[in-house]
């Protein structure tokens, strides 16, 4: 199912039904019991949206489907759980942010939830999970695929419907550290500034503008910083 994302005014939203056409002021959906035809304020009312703003505006509707990115790497506890959830707030509402490994551990690393929770990031919905999930018939379509550490790029990778953009941004595994706790604590709060910087050139790439070629340039490049 196609994610989008609705603005309006300052009110942002999730539509995860397909669109089929909307001219200025009305919107036309479907699902599976049919067509829904409405304003902007009836249809987030209909599908259960609903926020502070939320009103029939006829001509300050954008809508725009959500660039989907995956994160890998081999135990997805750590590294590709920390950019997932750094995504999902450096990305201001326009990315779909997901994570998965080859070899899944089923577990988050308990120091990778200390750094999200100490800087307040959502950590309820993380879970570790294997790639197979999303090249599953109905998982979301990726448009990104990087892995963040060297195993997993050199691994063989499932089939991603839709032939995403790929690179390796791997960074340094911090569940490898042995030593103290400060010690594991600052191999974690690097790992995330790495990643960190990284998601942040992404985020400001100018996307819509860049064909694939020059695209899957400027990812790769983002790696070595």
């Amino acid at each position: 199912m196609e994610i989008y994302s609705i603005s309006i005014g300052k009110t942002s939203h999730n539509l995860q039904i397909p669109v089929i056409q909307y001219p200025i002021g009305m919107i036309f959906v479907r699902d599976t019991k049919g067509f829904w035809k409405g304003s902007v304020d009836f249809l987030l009312k209909k599908t259960g949206f609903l926020g502070d703003g939320v009103r029939d505006c006829f001509g300050s509707v954008t809508m725009e489907k959500k660039i989907n990115v995956l994160f890998l790497c081999t135990g997805n506890s750590a590294r590709s759980i920390l950019a997932q959830a750094i995504l999902e707030r450096e990305g201001n509402g326009r990315f779909g942010s997901f994570s998965a490994g080859s070899k899944p551990v089923g577990q988050v690393n308990p120091e990778a939830l200390r750094v999200l929770t100490l800087i307040k990031h959502p950590t309820e919905h993380l879970r570790s999970k294997s790639w197979g999930e999303f090249s599953q018939p109905g998982a979301p379509e990726m448009d990104f695929v990087f892995t963040v550490c060297d195993q997993a790029a050199n691994e063989i990778c499932p089939v991603w419907p839709g032939h995403p953009i790929s690179a390796n941004w791997g960074v340094p595994d911090p569940a490898a550290v042995v030593g103290t706790s400060q010690e594991k604590a600052v191999a974690f709060n690097e790992t995330y500034r790495l990643l960190f910087n990284r998601i942040s050139l992404f985020v400001n790439l100018p996307l819509k503008s860049l064909d694939r070629m020059s695209l899957k340039k400027r990812v790769m490049e983002i790696g070595n910083h």
